[in-house]
Parts: structure tokens; C-alpha cells; sequence
């Protein structure tokens, strides 16, 4: 009787609080506490944004700020961006870098960020369809006014076998390790080391190297 008087008291006490704590209460709270994972949309972000919130862009981004650019890079236009990441400035000399952020000398900043940008979007995949419709090569419109020359290193090589089944397979590019090359008039050149980080406005590439005159 003790026992079962006990039984009846909980049993109150659970249909007080809300009823069975199994079948019933909040079914987001049930979600949370099976360990489901919750689904976070994905918020893109303009071109700038995009750079200083990514771990490898944060002194191209603060560049494009100096320069008075950040209007024309976070804006609506459509754009391309070649991107130096932070290590690409590590090869430049101190005295070429102090020259970068020299307040006087804020004209040739903004030519200098300009060269780094195209106008339009191109994403790696349009890149490398203008390339190979162009035999090998092709050149965009920078902000700065100058062409910058595009092309394909071929890292890797594959065999394709020889139409006649002899000894004399011809070495071909392996299109799954083409790497973008680019190179500004009069500048410098440098590999694409990532593609197509995604911004509202355009795209941003990744750049080993500065490209500098």
C-alpha cells in the first residue's frame, strides 16, 4: 500500500508539470536533446566583407580601405578579385610594403589594388573556358586599366593511348591539376592558389604572389 501510494504521488506530480516527460513537452527541445545538429544558412557577404573576414586576405582588405576603394569592392557592380593572400606580402621587401601604406603616395596604392581586380565576374570555371577558347591564354580589363593575362600551368601530365594501340602514348595535360596563372602588363605574375570564394557582388581568387610593377 506504502508503495503504491508513492506511485500515485509522482504520477500527479508528472501530469502537474506538463504531462508524460516522453510523449509530450517541446518538440525542439526533444530535437535538441537527441543531438540532432542544427542547419545554419550560409550568408554571403560583399567582396570586401568577404576578405576581412577570411584569414588569408585580412592585408589585401585593409589595402583596399587605404586606397579609398572600398565603395567600388563592397558595391553592387559585378567584380573580379585576384586576391594576394597575407603570405603573398611576406615575399615583398619591407621598404616595398612601407611604400604601400604611405599616405602620400595613395594614388599608387589604388593603381596597385586596381591591378588586382577585374571588371565582371569570372568565376575559375569561365576563366578556363576563355583560356582554352583563346589557345592557351586570355586577358581581362583590370580596374586599373591594363590587361591581366590569364593561362594554364599543366602540373600533372596523363598518358592517352595512341590510336594504333603501339609503343607511342602521348603525354597530355591531366585537367584535374590545371593551375591559373596571372600576369599584369608591365607587372607581375603570380599562381592562383584558391578559386571561387563566393561574394554578392563577384568573386574573390587567391594569389601566392603580389603582383607588383
Amino acid at each position: 500500500m506504502r508503495r503504491l501510494s508513492t506511485l500515485l504521488l509522482v504520477t500527479a506530480a508528472l501530469s502537474a508539470c506538463g504531462g508524460d516527460p516522453i510523449e509530450g513537452g517541446d518538440p525542439a527541445a526533444q530535437v535538441k536533446a537527441s543531438g540532432t545538429p542544427e542547419v545554419h544558412a550560409i550568408v554571403l557577404t560583399d567582396a570586401l566583407t568577404t576578405m576581412r573576414n577570411h584569414p588569408d586576405f585580412t592585408i589585401f582588405a585593409d589595402l583596399v580601405r587605404q586606397a579609398g576603394l572600398a565603395p567600388r569592392v563592397s558595391g553592387k557592380a559585378p567584380i573580379t578579385v585576384f586576391a594576394p593572400t597575407d603570405s603573398a606580402f611576406d615575399k615583398l621587401s619591407p621598404a616595398r610594403r612601407a611604400e604601400l601604406i604611405d599616405p602620400a603616395q595613395r594614388e599608387a596604392l589604388a593603381a596597385f589594388v586596381s591591378a588586382h581586380i577585374l571588371v565582371g565576374r569570372a568565376s575559375a570555371r569561365d576563366l578556363g573556358e576563355a583560356i582554352n577558347r583563346s589557345g592557351g591564354s586570355t586577358s581581362y580589363q583590370t580596374l586599373a586599366g591594363k590587361p591581366l593575362t590569364l593561362t594554364r600551368s599543366d602540373l600533372n601530365m596523363t598518358e592517352k593511348p595512341s590510336a594504333n594501340n603501339e609503343q607511342d602514348a602521348e603525354m597530355v595535360p591531366s585537367a584535374a591539376n590545371n593551375v591559373l596563372n596571372v600576369e599584369e602588363q608591365g607587372g607581375g605574375a603570380s599562381l592562383v592558389t584558391a578559386t571561387d570564394i563566393e561574394a554578392t557582388n563577384g568573386v574573390v581568387h587567391a594569389l601566392e604572389s603580389v603582383l607588383v610593377p
